[in-house]
């Protein structure tokens, strides 16, 4: 081998290693990129836990409204119960009742 073949090995070799060092740029930007999509996921996915936990804190509070307004329906009914015999009892005029439930409304909002 003699001088020029060593300078075009030489420059061949600088010519790969150009390339390699431009496609290990490259690689490493990918890297880059996916390593940002990465932390985009997972902060994707701890918003979803924290919205999980809401949900599962505002079906909690409904299931225990649920519960309230069962109640509150069962106490409407025996109201409604109560209310019929007292009417049976008591033979009032229906505008004189009207008059009655309207007075107690009132004092019910005033206070």
């Amino acid at each position: 081998m003699d001088m020029e073949d060593l300078n075009n090995l030489m420059a061949e070799f600088m010519a790969e290693r150009r390339e390699f060092q431009a496609e290990r740029r490259e690689f490493q930007a990918e890297r880059r990129e996916f390593q940002a999509h990465v932390v985009r996921l997972m902060e994707r996915q701890s918003d979803l836990e924290a919205m999980t936990e809401e949900l599962k804190a505002g079906n909690a509070e409904l299931k225990s409204r649920s519960g309230e307004l069962e109640t509150l329906t069962k106490q409407v009914a025996e109201n409604n119960i109560r209310l019929s015999r007292i009417i049976e009892i008591h033979d009032y005029d229906i505008d004189q009742l009207d008059a009655r439930l309207k007075r107690i409304e009132e004092r019910r909002n005033l206070q």
